[in-house]
């Protein structure tokens, strides 16, 4: 029988704390468990009318919530939101604000700044969302989004020996301020999924 004191005791699982810094979600320290295996209903497919800048944040979302193991109930009570809430916004349904976004991230391990960039040139182009109210949902977390922040070096070395190419090959068909958008939303969405890319056997598909 071990006790809490005892060093080989298996490692308590570890809720993410507020973070007195910005007044968000913190993760769980290293090496906190995290329960396998996802009772109930499978995630539903993203509506149809979700178009693709919002699919560019929501399904590196939802392929890294499937990895997590979690459920949607478990995962809404770290954000803490509602499962009604929870599913509405990995379908598509609904657009949030950067602070429950931002709180998705922290628990699923995401990289906030590409995360932030994706989701704000979406709200203002595909959700006629205001600048105002981009700015205000995000003004309770801004210093976390707007602090530097470096992808990985692997990343950034992938970056700099393919984005030449890219490049070259939309700059056939778009004009050059679109054309850097689009690379930098590329290689954004590539940060988003980094981890499983590098693992997956067929990193085609990323």
């Amino acid at each position: 029988m071990t006790t809490p004191s005892d060093p080989s005791a298996a490692p308590e699982e570890r809720e993410p704390s507020i973070s007195p810094a910005f007044g968000m979600l913190t993760p769980p320290p290293a090496g906190s468990s995290r329960r396998r295996g996802r009772p109930g209903r499978p995630l539903g497919q993203i509506t149809p009318d979700c178009g693709s800048a919002h699919r560019a944040w929501l399904e590196p979302l939802r392929e890294t919530y499937l990895a997590s193991g979690m459920t949607m109930s478990q995962l809404g009570s770290r954000i803490p939101l509602s499962k009604s809430k929870v599913s509405e916004l990995m379908s598509g349904r609904m657009y949030p604000r950067w602070e429950i976004l931002y709180a998705f991230a922290v628990v699923l391990g995401l990289p906030d700044a590409p995360l932030y960039r994706l989701w704000r040139q979406a709200a203002l182009e595909t959700q006629n969302r205001s600048k105002n109210w981009v700015d205000g949902s995000s003004a309770g977390v801004k210093v976390a989004t707007t602090s530097a922040s470096a992808p990985p070096m692997d990343h950034g070395a992938f970056r700099y020996l393919t984005e030449g190419g890219y490049r070259l090959y939309t700059s056939v068909f778009l004009p050059d301020e679109r054309r850097e958008l689009v690379i930098t939303d590329t290689f954004d969405q590539l940060w988003l999924c980094w981890p499983r890319a590098l693992s997956s056997p067929d990193a085609r598909r990323f």
